[in-house]
């Protein structure tokens, strides 16, 4: 199932952008019942989705980035009611370069802890 939303979200960022991707994105949220409540167990269920859409991005004909994972663990953190940000930093450092991030209350998802040291987060007005 998440090879098919990965693939929907590579589709909307190309036909869209991303501004409008997430609009539509956030418009689509059906709530699904709510993961059990306390953040241990939000981020066992986000390292899930994590392991899933890195491997369903592996076999996929196109190049899933870090920005259509985001977007696709996002999305499947939201739809169950946690309160997922979606986060986007640049660096120039080696040349300009940018990269997507999940945080769930403050805590990395789908990145190493010092990707905030490398990139610096643009996104809070997206």
């Amino acid at each position: 199932m998440l090879w098919g939303q990965l693939g929907m979200v590579s589709v909307l960022l190309r036909l869209l952008a991303l501004r409008r991707t997430r609009r539509l994105l956030t418009y689509l949220i059906l709530r699904q019942p709510s993961y059990p409540a306390g953040l241990d167990q939000a981020m066992a269920y986000a390292q899930r989705i994590r392991k899933l859409a890195w491997k369903a991005s592996r076999h996929l004909p196109f190049d899933a980035s870090c920005l259509h994972q985001s977007l696709l663990i996002w999305w499947s953190l939201r739809r169950r009611g946690l309160a997922a940000e979606l986060r986007i930093g640049v660096s120039n450092r080696e040349g300009f370069l940018a990269h997507a991030w999940v945080e769930l209350e403050g805590r990395l998802v789908n990145e190493s802890p010092g990707v905030t040291e490398r990139y610096r987060p643009f996104d809070r007005g997206l």
